[in-house]
Parts: C-alpha cells; structure tokens; sequence
C-alpha cells in the first residue's frame, strides 16, 4: 500500500460515517488488497467506524512494518473418555463433570474445551487476518496407560484434536504436528529408529494430522521418518523439533549422547542456509531445554542439552534464530540463554489449555515483523471455575505490561533482574504465570513489612526462579542458587544451617517412579534445601536414606494441597 493510500484510509473514519449513514468501501477495499476485508454492508455506523479503525491500524501496520500474526495453543491432553470408568479425572465422579462440559480444575479436560476456545477466538475475530495456528504438543490426556488400546486411542486423540482445528481454523494453515510426551502409548515413550526410512508411530501420526489438513505432503517426507519439520513462511521458517526423545525420563532410557534421527545435524543445516540466505528461523517445539520450574529438574539429558546450546547460542546459527517456542510446563515463563549470540530472539513457554496443573486455560496470538521478528504476544484467557461457559478475554500484552521496547534475549536479560526485586514486575509476572488461578510465586513478592529474615527468604526464592529460567545445566543452576545464598546471607553463621547438598539427592530420586512422583519429591526437596522448618529438616532426613515412599505419604498431600490452593510450602506448614 502506499502512504498515500495510508493517508486517506487514516481520515476515513471522519468523512465516511455521518448521521449513521456510511459510504461503501468497495473501492477502497480493491486497492488496499493487501489487507484484511471487512464486511461493512449490514453494520452500524459504530461498527463500521470500529471496522475502519482497524483497517487504519492494519492500514499504518503494512507501511511501517508488515506485521504479520498467528496462533498459539499447546497443552490440550484432550480426554476422549472424559465421563466413563476410564477416565483421567478420577477426582471427580462422573455425575459432577456432566455439570462442567469443558472440564474441571486438577484434570484434563474433554476436547469440547478446544472446539469452545477456538470458537471463541473465532468470534473474537482473532483469526482474522492471521497467517497460521501453531500448536506445541500434548494433543492426549495423562494417563493413557489406562485405555483400552492406547495405540489406538492416542493416535485417534491426535486426529481427533487435528479435525477441530480444521473445522473451526478452515481458512489459515495449521502448524500442527509436534508430538509431547503423552502423545505416544506409553508416557516419554518414542522409539529410536534412526537407521530406519521411517517410524511406525510418526507414520501413524502423520496421517492422522494429513487427514485433517493439519500437515502437507511435503511436510510428511521429514515427519515420517524423524517427526521433525520444516514449514516455510514467506521470508521465514518454523522449525518443528522433536524434544521428548531428549528428556531425561524417555522410556527406554537414551544417554549414549548420540544424535537421534540426525535431528541437530539437520537443525546445523537448516540454520546455517537462513544465515545464507540471510531469512529468520523459529524454532518450536514441546519440552523446553534447561530447568524446569516446578522441582527444579532437569528436563533434558546433560549431553543433548550441550549440543542443543552450542547450536542455539552459535554466532551465526543462533543470530537467525527469532524466537522459540515451546509448551510441556502448563506456565507463562520466559527463558534465558546463558551466552546468547547477537540478534538472539526471545524464548517462551506458554501457558496450557489443560488445567490439569492448576491454571486457567489460555493461548495467544503472536505478531511479528514479516521477517519473522517477534513484536509482542498477546495473552487470552479463560476462568476455569466458570463450568458451564468458557469466556475468554485479554488477559495483557508482554511488551505493554513489562514495559519492554523489543522482544529479545537481549531485553530478558533486565527484565529478570527487575523480577528479582520482587516488586510490581514480579507481582505481574506471578499474576500471569498461572493466568491468574493462585500459585505459590505470589508469596515471593516483597513486602516491607515483613521481618528480615522472611525478606531473606522471599529474595531467595525468586533468585531460586530466576536461576531456574536460565537455560543450564543442573551443575550450573545449583552453582546459581548457591551463589545466590551465600549473597543474601553474607555469612556462614546466618546462613540456613548446615545441609547436605541437594544435587545428588535429586538425581537419587528414582526415575523408575511415576514422572508425577518423581516431581513431587523434588519440589519437596528444593522447598527443604531453602527453608528452616522443621519439616524440611525432616525431608531432607527421609531423602539422605531414600525412604521415598515413606516421603511421599507424609508430605506428598502438602505439595498437592498447597498446588491446589495456590500457596506456598512455607505458608501451608505455618497454619
């Protein structure tokens, strides 16, 4: 469009709409074809004025800047068996979830919770104009081991998520095929056929995402053989990598440190001819790399998190990466690279649909330049205690809220430093984590009224969170924390006691338990190693002997309790 086209689209709202009556946009429409038509022939001259208005946004956007904007949802773990016997929500009978058709908080929720959010996106208008829908992984419920035939039933949870994208997302493309770790029969489960043409699961789930166009043919050549892709949008690529084959609890376990499927050897290559070409890259996938937020674990494999870092924070590869994207921890949170290179994109994990870990449901839409550069995320969400409808809204910004000018690794440097002083960032930013549903960073906020020693201990929290975003090693986030000790309590004498160190307690913790079990202990185990009660003592205690059974029926019920009701272990030990 021209400036001068963008001049007179800019005045339209003044001349056009008078007395009620409006003139036809048709000509105006035909030479601006480069934007988003709007139907003006029946509405009100207030809508119509509406109408106009975003044109002169959409008008002034496509002078300036070519922005572009898109979809992203992850993390539905849609139930199919949502009100039988075999049903996840075991916390609820199935008389009670009848009353809330788009499922209840602390469980996977039906995929009516999809169909119902996508058809509100749709009548916010949010998917017009957009380019594309991205999903991050996790189409299936927890759990699966329960079905009848998970074989089965996973992979027609996949086609089934896949159709009601179709159905409601008829006209963008969908870049959907990320597979997470319960998208396969078994929970972590992804067998490593790397000297094979193709794999019998990602063939299965390939043509179930072909047949709901959700995936193309060209798509397929890759995905089938490793269920990694590349889609090409106009100046850019989105990377689809395959994560849960790194994970550090993939069934059978995969430490040879070898290069499954060739992935990097591809992502080297694909990221090195953008750098060529001089074209952006996104880089999506479902479980992140570095520290989880939860137990602080670790969610990768020591040596795949290596290479991973010494693509990413390449000089040249990691230049052209704009942002990544990943889903798995059901939170809002930002990460952070330890070295990044120049030009380094921002890195998210957002929010799931899943309440199953007690968070409102949401999604967002990402706008960026047509180059690929992120300009900002906007966060919908939905209040989950609401059973019978799901009303979504504008929850915020990012760069509004944070008041940040670009999104980049470069600006999330600061920005946690801000959140480390526990004040109006931090307070926003625990606000968002859980889309508002209560959670335990709350508690970590400064408040001058609080004794010295509970300020320390805040303080020390929220350096514990910020060394988690931190994408590293588990070696380098227990270096982070200790540092960080040693620098709130300035000497031995005022420290938290003599304790054991955690890291090798951590790693002690079975992996042959339950993936739930195993992080309910960690968390009780990283509140331990920084709290002074008395209970911690005692689990710090059970930990060195490794009665972990004993350990998680006496204080397993807390974690849960404190999860649920959104407050920290400190304050529920306290009443």
């Amino acid at each position: 469009m021209s400036p001068s086209m963008a001049a007179l689209v800019s005045r339209l709202p003044v001349w056009l709409c008078v007395s009620g009556t409006f003139t036809t946009l048709a000509p105006l429409q035909s030479a601006a074809s480069d934007l988003p038509e709007f139907d003006v022939a029946d509405a009100t001259c207030e809508a119509k004025a509406e109408s106009l208005m975003m044109l002169q946004s959409r008008a002034h956007n496509t002078v300036a800047t070519m922005r572009r904007k898109s979809l992203w949802l992850t993390d539905l773990h849609a139930d199919l068996y949502y009100l039988s016997d075999v049903r996840q929500c075991v916390k609820k009978n199935v008389s009670t979830l009848r009353h809330f058709p788009f499922g209840v908080m602390g469980c996977d929720p039906p995929a009516t919770l999809l169909s119902e959010t996508l058809r509100r996106a749709t009548s916010m208008q949010l998917d017009r104009g957009a380019d594309f829908a991205l999903y991050t992984g996790d189409f299936s419920r927890h759990n699966m081991g329960k079905l009848e035939n998970p074989y089965k039933n996973v992979s027609a949870t996949i086609g089934k998520v896949s159709l009601i994208f179709d159905k409601h997302l008829p006209n963008i493309s969908k870049v959907v095929g990320t597979l997470g770790n319960d998208d396969t029969p078994i929970g972590y489960f992804q067998n490593i056929t790397t000297d094979r043409t193709t794999n019998r699961w990602f063939v299965t789930c390939g043509e179930e995402l072909q047949n709901a166009h959700c995936m193309t043919k060209e798509s397929r050549k890759e995905y089938d053989y490793g269920s990694y892709f590349e889609v090409r949008m106009g100046n850019y690529s989105i990377l689809n990598i395959a994560t849960v084959m790194y994970s550090v609890f993939h069934k059978p376990p995969n430490t040879s440190g070898s290069d499954p499927f060739h992935q990097f050897a591809w992502l080297r290559r694909k990221l090195t001819e953008a750098a060529r070409d001089k074209r952006k890259v996104w880089i999506a996938g479902h479980i992140p790399p570095g520290i989880e937020t939860f137990g602080y674990t670790e969610l990768w494999e020591p040596s795949y998190l290596r290479e991973y870092l010494n693509i990413v924070q390449d000089e040249v590869m990691g230049s052209v990466i704009a942002a990544q994207f990943f889903g798995h921890v059901h939170k809002d949170e930002i990460r952070i690279l330890p070295n990044p290179p120049p030009g380094a994109g921002p890195i998210f994990l957002s929010l799931s649909l899943s309440p199953v870990y007690y968070n409102n449901p949401a999604f967002k839409t990402v706008t960026w330049h047509e180059n690929g550069e992120v300009v900002d995320f906007d966060t919908f969400y939905a209040q989950m205690s609401n059973g019978s409808s799901m009303h979504y809204e504008l929850g915020y910004s990012f760069r509004s809220l944070y008041a940040l000018k670009k999104l980049s690794m470069e600006s999330f440097v600061p920005f946690a430093q801000e959140l480390l002083q526990g004040t109006e960032q931090w307070i926003s930013y625990a606000k968002w984590y859980t889309a508002t549903y209560p959670n335990d960073l709350n508690s970590f906020a400064t408040n001058a009224s609080d004794p010295p020693s509970v300020q320390k201990q805040k303080a020390l929290r929220r350096q514990q969170y910020v060394c988690g975003v931190t994408i590293q090693s588990m070696e380098s986030f227990e270096d982070c924390v200790e540092s960080a000790r040693l620098s709130i309590y300035k000497s031995v004498q005022d420290d938290l006691g003599a304790k054991a160190p955690l890291a090798p307690l951590v790693k002690a913790v079975p992996k042959t338990l339950d993936v739930k079990k195993h992080m309910i202990i960690a968390r009780l185990l990283r509140w331990a190693e920084l709290s002074e009660r008395p209970e911690a003592f005692d689990i710090l205690r059970l930990a060195e002997q490794h009665h972990w059974m004993e350990l998680l029926q006496r204080y397993g019920p807390a974690v849960e309790r404190s999860w649920e009701e959104g407050i920290s272990l400190d304050d529920f030990f306290q009443r």
